[in-house]
């Protein structure tokens, strides 16, 4: 007997044993006020109407409850395994295109400023940001820049990113997301 089985056999018998109790109850009490009547027999009919609606309810609401808890853990549990995936795939993937960074860097001969300089440009960071970060003027962060651009054959950020973005989006990537 599985565990969901179990729940709903247990708070049948609950339902049950409260229905009886209201039953013996009421008629307890019509029995001490004189008796039956048609209109107290329509009550007792509707008490037990209410009692095993509320019953039944009550043994769908908590089996769908702990449906929905087993469901909501096993996604969960899905949802960790592909978070652990992405992690080793991600990790792998920024290692490489790390090493595919320093590789161009070398085959275009950049200083160490200049490939820090590369780098930022690279990450998204305006001139004037990395000017901040490097503490030193705009024009020697542009000047910089355009030495880069000179040694990778490019015209301006745009096409640097481009030039070690684009072998990452190969065509069959871009036909499968259509």
């Amino acid at each position: 007997m599985t565990k969901s089985n179990l729940v709903k056999l247990i708070c049948l018998a609950i339902a049950i044993g409260a229905f009886a109790l209201l039953i013996v109850g009421d008629v307890q009490i019509k029995l001490q006020d004189g008796g039956f009547s048609f209109l107290s027999f329509r009550n007792v009919l509707a008490e037990i109407g209410m009692v095993a609606a509320v019953s039944v309810g009550s043994v769908i609401g908590w089996s769908l409850f702990v449906d929905n808890r087993h469901r909501f853990r096993n996604a969960m549990g899905q949802l960790e395994a592909d978070l652990v995936r992405w992690k080793k795939r991600s990790a792998y993937f920024a290692k490489d295109f790390q090493q595919h960074l320093e590789s161009t860097f070398t085959d275009w001969e950049l200083t160490s400023s200049e490939r820090d300089i590369a780098l930022l440009i690279i990450k998204g960071l305006s001139l004037k940001e990395i000017s901040d970060i490097r503490n030193c003027s705009d024009r020697t962060i542009r000047n910089h820049a355009n030495t880069i651009y000179k040694k990778a054959g490019v015209k301006s950020r745009s096409e640097l990113s481009a030039y070690f973005f684009e072998d990452l989006l190969t065509t069959d990537a871009i036909k499968s997301n259509s």
